[in-house]
């Protein structure tokens, strides 16, 4: 059905919207006629009114410019790029500082390793010269002749005079054991002078 086969010639002529004051005007006659009671001519009267004026602000909207980023979101957009930039400055100090400070930790546990290296070398090489003195100490021990031993442990000067006419090279003695018959006796000798003489103080 068309809705402006009610309408007379004069009406459909009138023609379309083609200002802000036509505007105006159309939308007050069309509160005119809607106050009037209903009837066809005026029922077809109000849709035409309608629909010029809907054409026309239609035609009137402009499009809508596409907005770029307003001065709000670009400070929160710098505001987080910096944010951004100083956590990865923040992460890259915090590994270089974990970095050195494993480095330095390391350094201090081979130093402390090498030295205790050190200390069981020495250690071992103390505990293996004692161990050999003292093998070559009960070497000699018993190597050497009962008399003389018997000598070393009660020494006299008779004893000694005797062991060393025995034991001297010319007479056909062992030079080994003339030796430890003569530090028997410096032994000896070096006993006698640090011993204290107590006749000065008689009275």
């Amino acid at each position: 059905m068309n809705p402006f086969s009610g309408l007379s010639p004069t009406d459909t002529s009138a023609g379309e919207i083609d200002s802000d004051t036509q505007l105006r005007k159309s939308k007050k006659k069309l509160r005119n006629l809607e106050t009037k009671p209903p009837s066809p001519e005026n029922r077809a009267k109000i849709k035409r009114l309608q629909v010029e004026i809907d054409e026309y602000e239609h035609r009137r909207i402009p499009a809508l410019p596409k907005k770029g980023p307003t001065r709000t979101q670009t400070q929160t957009q710098t505001q987080r790029e910096r944010e951004r930039l100083e956590r990865e400055k923040y992460e890259r100090a915090r590994k270089q500082r974990e970095q050195r400070e494993r480095e330095k930790y390391e350094r201090a546990r081979e130093q402390r390793e090498q030295r205790e290296q050190r200390e069981r070398e020495k250690y071992e090489r103390a505990r293996k010269r004692d161990r050999y003195e003292r093998e070559q100490r009960n070497k000699e021990q018993v190597e050497r002749p009962e008399d003389i031993l018997a000598l070393e442990r009660d020494f006299t000067e008779k004893e000694y005079r005797k062991l060393a006419k025995k034991y001297h090279p010319d007479k056909g003695g062992d030079v080994g054991d003339f030796q430890i018959l003569e530090s028997i006796r410096e032994q000896f000798r070096g006993e006698r002078e640090f011993e204290p003489d107590e006749t000065w103080c008689k009275m």
